[in-house]
């Protein structure tokens, strides 16, 4: 019997250091959930969360329910390294993937985006965002959702 694999981060920190092959990771409140290794976990970003998904290594999850105000960190990322939007792929459908690669020159990563509804996620670079995810002499890379103009 395989043991169910669910994580909930409300209003607190969960790190995850060990590989991470599957089950389901929900962030609620101000929560933040970390994978540091390489990870499976299909995340949640509950409604009126306003979270962080941090990924150190890999990572081969979708993504659900990320609003403006979520964010998922992406620490391996150098933002002094430039790090660009390359492209973002999908059909918009209900239960599709918005796929949004990241690039920094020497790594990529595509973050696929969970459609819970028609359009959720924009087929489009300018609707997402990458910004420094803190102050400190290495920093990672923040992806958001682009403020509405």
């Amino acid at each position: 019997m395989e043991a169910r694999r669910n994580l909930d981060a409300n209003n607190g920190n969960v790190t995850i250091q060990g590989v991470v092959t599957g089950g389901t990771a929900t962030i609620e409140g101000t929560g933040k959930i970390e994978f540091g290794a390489s990870s499976a976990a299909n995340v949640i970003f509950a409604a009126n969360a306003d979270g962080i998904l941090r990924i150190d290594q890999t990572f081969a999850g979708t993504v659900a329910g990320m609003a403006t105000g979520d964010g998922i960190d992406l620490a391996n990322f150098l933002f002094a390294n430039n790090p660009t939007i390359l492209s973002v792929t999908g059909t918009g459908a209900v239960g599709s993937t918005t796929n949004v690669t990241v690039n920094d020159g020497s790594l990529s990563m595509t973050l696929e985006l969970l459609n819970q509804y028609a359009n959720q996620f924009a087929v489009d670079t300018s609707a997402y965002s990458l910004t420094a995810d803190n102050n400190t002499p290495n920093q990672g890379t923040q992806f958001q959702l682009a403020a509405p103009h």
